[in-house]
């Protein structure tokens, strides 16, 4: 008590104190970065390696093995994965989280990759980069157009560099539109006609088209640098540079066996934008930059650079992460303008306006508060810090309530507003801090989640946790000298919980006296609620297959379909989906060329016959209510399509929250692949039994056409022809060969040789090119080699450097859960195993992710119980009121399975992590109620008095606390503001969780209690 009465002497250093938070708060709020999801490290690498005009065989042999076995090396590496496909490899490599320092692992996978020897003279060097969630676009355009490849290519560029300009940009790509090269594209009839091959052309540029440094000449009089020969690098230049000349000085120039043009070098991949081929342009923001100001400024400086684009020009805005970070700032404000307003009315209705004022002041003190905390800790204004500022809002209030409520108590028993004051918060302080480290406690563990689900989510509890510490210290500290200057004594209580107290004080009376039968109907509410929750915790999801982002329509149609033909195809489906978008897509865009099976955590695939189509859906906060119906007309567009042009069509969703796999993966990894293949055709039958489950597929592809090159040997030997040769020739006929770069507007340009041919040129035409035998003459590859037709994949996929086959699938949760299925799926799966000994069948995608998280979930929930055992007995001094205080978790966990059941929602990751903070806010109850209690006996009660009198004293303040955090909920949970459905199962635990909890311990705790007379025995013995 001398602490607080000295305190309220500094009544003016506190005012003033009060004023540096609220002017630093808003400076933070003003300053702070907003970004739109917080800075994850997916200790994530990835490698990627060209290998122009070569088989997914070929790249797995002569690429991937040698890089996978330097990576195998390396220590630390907790998995790595990769996919060859025709011309390129990748391999992502993921870091073992625990391991003490990720930046050495990822040092040494770089110097590891730089060891591998032995790659062909073709490949390019491989390329490797960190995944962090800071390279994640911002903004996304497409640019469209009837423009000639070349006058594209020079206006994409020019946007690029335009956009690359801004403070903010960190880096400007694009997709759908190829590098500029410089093409010799020769003519195989005049090379014959000139007795000149393929191969002595190449040879002829490599050796003669760019200059040479000939070394430094000195004497006596000048030093001098000598250079010989000079760079080819324009196309008059290459048209009459001469690749063969006789005696009489009559040559062969280039331009007389070759066409030489700039244009773009061909591409497997297109994109298309709502039907159209389109070039699309992604940009990424620097780290440090601000995402609203960042694309505020960008849309408003290209409006002003449009004028700058060709009349056939067109560009449009697309997947603009800004909005929704603004819009997530709009409904943080509506719900927590809402809110408060709410709270005001509640603390007006059960105290009076000026107590209500004096505690409601606590909630801009302490989010400003908690900002500039936030500020000071360098975390960003993202949507998970969103998340827990309407999270804690309405619990901010809960401590200055009992407070305010003590001191409103103390000035009606006639103390003076001083007196008052001080006495009120001195009584209160010990239960008011125990109560608020708790709640801290219950929020601290989450912090400790592992991986990238932790790393998501601990900003949640890290907001709600400086917040509250700001809370506490405007309830204990300055909330009191507001309230002495404030609150004045009134002569009687509010008539309405005067009515209420006294009807309480009856029930009280004669629970306490029929225990057994209070025991009894508790115990029948747990028994209930135990089956219920049973149900509950069988359809438990990571995230809710509501508030959808997007989807992706994943299309195969026949294999070896030309690209361009693939990309007619999806630019049909494209219109048909545009046609039934009614103003719910923000965007349709579509990759050809390139897929990723499964979604988010799925597998890369490329092929000609592959596309994927995109659709970003409105940010409009009612499309919740008409996402499904939308769903359902994409699923029936698509698959009318498959039907149409014999194409296989699957529907991907896009979950809110971090990326996870789909509720239905398992990887195969078998020596024998295809007995993989087996394995996922058992598996696929399976599920296809299972009602609710859909969109089964696999990551395996089908037989492709390829050709295999056949030499005679016995006759290339006779002929006394190189097999490198041969292999040099077809190998620029078919994909062409770069000889050299030349700079162009400061771009380095390649130099492509190649042979001129016509759509419908055939493999036979390329063996119809001649190589030069031993005595001179140009002989045609077909003398001695053949084609034959082979079969193979169009993309390999390995795990661990074995091939690996991903079985991928999803589930209607109205139906049944991730969890459902994969355990009705188990008696099938050990059959299989049983079958294969040899093969490896792991669980992975979102259900490894959801027993991982719940895992993790447990092990914190019991470390937070521990924690608040702790502050319970040191605030008691005892380990026996832990126990009795303990017991309100139970009815927390009952307020959790009806809360949900209720609202039929699903329990998920965001529920688990309001259950654990539940446990911290619902054992408050109990401790203001035993902490009462103790007072009571202290002063001569018996237990079954100081158990009534204490419970009618402490009813106002409990019921005013749970029904500000409920209200302070109610916006995120019915959508007063927008729905949010990543923070609706949160704000639903905790809200309504509470409000039930809190029920059951004012109806049944103190009975509870009275049986427990060690605790009178206990407080005499003091």
């Amino acid at each position: 008590m001398k602490f607080f009465t000295w305190l309220h002497k500094q009544s003016l250093f506190i005012h003033y104190l009060t004023i540096i938070i609220v002017i630093v708060g808003i400076m933070a709020l003003l300053g702070i970065q907003r970004e739109a999801r917080p800075n994850v490290n997916f200790n994530r690498v990835a490698v990627s390696v060209a290998y122009p005009g070569a088989s997914p065989s070929d790249v797995e042999e002569l690429i991937i093995d040698p890089i996978e076995e330097k990576i195998a090396e390396v220590d630390g590496v907790k998995e790595y994965r990769s996919v060859s496909f025709s011309g390129a490899g990748a391999i992502s490599v993921e870091i073992d989280d625990t391991y003490p320092d990720v930046d050495e692992i990822i040092d040494e996978i770089r110097r590891k990759v730089g060891e591998v020897k032995g790659l062909p003279d073709e490949v390019e060097d491989p390329f490797v980069t960190e995944i962090k969630a800071v390279n994640i676009p911002i903004l996304r355009l497409a640019v469209y157009g009837d423009l000639p490849p070349l006058e594209m290519k020079y206006e994409v560029e020019r946007l690029k560099d335009y956009l690359s300009r801004f403070p903010g940009v960190q880096n400007v790509s694009y997709t759908g539109l190829t590098d500029l090269q410089l093409k010799i594209l020769a003519d195989p009839q005049r090379l014959a006609q000139y007795d000149m091959t393929l191969l002595e052309m190449i040879q002829s540029l490599a050796s003669w088209s760019r200059q040479k440094p000939g070394g430094l000449f000195e004497n006596d009089q000048e030093a001098a640098n000598i250079t010989i020969g000079e760079d080819y690098n324009t196309i008059e230049k290459l048209r009459t540079f001469v690749l063969r000349a006789n005696d009489s000085n009559l040559g062969v120039s280039l331009a007389e066996v070759a066409d030489v043009r700039f244009d773009t070098e061909t591409s497997q991949q297109v994109s298309t934008f709502e039907g159209q081929n389109a070039t699309l342009i992604t940009i990424v923001k620097k780290p440090s930059a601000d995402i609203v100001n960042t694309v505020e400024t960008i849309k408003k400086s290209l409006v002003s650079y449009e004028k700058n684009l060709p009349a056939s020009l067109k560009y449009k805005l697309y997947t603009d992460e800004s909005v929704r970070v603004r819009s997530q700032l709009k409904t943080v404000a509506q719900n927590a303008g809402f809110g408060m307003l709410l709270v005001l009315i509640v603390l007006i209705i059960n105290l009076d306006w000026r107590s209500a004022m004096v505690t409601s002041l606590g909630i801009p003190v302490a989010i400003l508060g908690g900002i500039a905390l936030l500020y000071f800790q360098g975390a960003t204004m993202n949507t998970l810090v969103l998340i827990g500022m309407i999270v804690v809002l309405g619990m901010l209030v809960d401590d200055a309530i009992v407070v305010c409520e003590n001191i409103y108590s103390n000035l009606e028993r006639g103390l003076s507003p001083t007196q008052a004051a001080i006495k009120g918060v001195s009584e209160i302080a010990i239960p008011v801090v125990a109560t608020v480290l708790t709640t801290i406690f219950a929020f601290s563990p989450i912090l400790l989640m592992k991986g990238i689900m932790g790393q998501f989510i601990s900003v949640i509890p890290l907001t709600v946790i400086l917040m509250l510490i700001v809370s506490l210290f405007e309830a204990l500290i300055i909330l009191p000298i507001h309230a002495h200057e404030i609150m004045r004594p009134k002569k009687a209580k509010k008539s309405f919980f005067k009515g209420f107290e006294s009807v309480y004080r009856r029930y009280l009376n004669w629970s306490v006296n029929h225990r057994w039968l209070s025991i009894l109907a508790l115990l029948l509410v747990f028994v209930a609620s135990a089956f219920q929750g049973k149900i509950l915790f069988s359809k438990f999801t990571l995230f809710p297959a509501t508030g959808l982002t997007g989807v992706s329509v994943r299309v195969e149609v026949a294999r070896n379909t030309p690209i361009d033909q693939t990309a007619g195809m999806v630019n049909v489906l494209s219109q048909r989906l545009e046609a039934i978008s009614g103003g719910d897509f923000e965007s349709l865009y579509a990759n050809v060329g390139q897929v990723t099976t499964g979604g988010a955590g799925g597998s890369r695939q490329n092929g000609s016959h592959l596309a994927a189509i995109s659709i970003v859906f409105t940010s409009d906060p009612d499309f919740i209510d008409r996402e499904k119906d939308v769903l359902a007309k994409i699923r029936q567009v698509s698959r009318e399509f498959g039907q149409e042009f014999q194409a296989s069509t699957t529907v991907t969703i896009s979950r809110p929250g971090p990326p996870v796999g789909k509720p239905i993966q398992f990887q195969i990894t078998s020596r024998d692949f295809s007995e993989a293949r087996l394995i996922a055709d058992e598996l696929k039958k399976g599920f296809q039994t299972i009602q609710g489950v859909h969109s089964i597929e696999t990551d395996a592809d089908g037989d492709t056409k390829s050709y295999r090159i056949k030499i005679d040997n016995n006759l290339a030997v006779s002929e006394g022809v190189n097999p490198s040769n041969i292999s040099r020739t077809i190998f620029a006929a078919s994909t062409g060969v770069v000889t050299s770069e030349i700079l162009r507007n400061n771009d380095k340009v390649e130099i492509l040789v190649g042979i001129k041919a016509s759509g419908e040129a055939t493999i036979a035409d390329i063996l119809k090119l001649r190589v030069r035998n031993k005595v001179g003459q140009a002989v045609p590859i077909a003398v001695f080699a053949k084609a034959v037709v082979e079969k193979g994949p169009s993309s390999i996929q390995r795990l661990d450097g074995v091939k690996t086959l991903t079985l991928f699938g999803e589930v209607d949760e109205k139906v049944i859960s991730g969890k459902e299925a994969n355990d009705k799926i188990q008696p099938k799966l050990s059959q299989i195993r049983d079958r294969f000994p040899n093969a490896n069948i792991a669980t992975g995608g979102g259900e490894k992710e959801r027993v991982d998280a719940l895992k993790d979930t447990f092990r914190l929930y019991g470390l937070a119980i521990i924690l608040i055992f702790m502050v319970i007995s040191l605030s008691f001094q005892s380990v026996i009121y832990p126990f009795l205080v303990l017991i309100a978790i139970p009815f927390g966990l009952v307020g959790v399975v009806w809360s949900l059941s209720l609202h039929d929602t699903p329990l998920s990751l965001m529920g688990m992590v309001g259950v654990v903070g539940l446990s911290g806010v619902v054992v408050n109850v109990s401790i203001i109620l035993l902490s009462f209690i103790q007072q009571e006996l202290r002063d001569g009660m018996d237990l079954k008095e100081a158990v009534i009198n204490a419970g009618v004293r402490r009813l106002r303040p409990i019921v005013i606390t749970t029904l500000t955090t409920l209200i302070g909920l109610l916006p995120s949970i019915y959508g007063v503001g927008g729905v949010d459905p990543f923070v609706q199962p949160l704000s639903l635990v905790l809200g309504w969780g509470l409000a039930f909890a809190t029920a059951l311990s004012v109806l049944f705790l103190p009975s509870l209690i009275s049986f427990f007379t060690i605790i009178a025995r206990k407080v005499k013995e003091r």
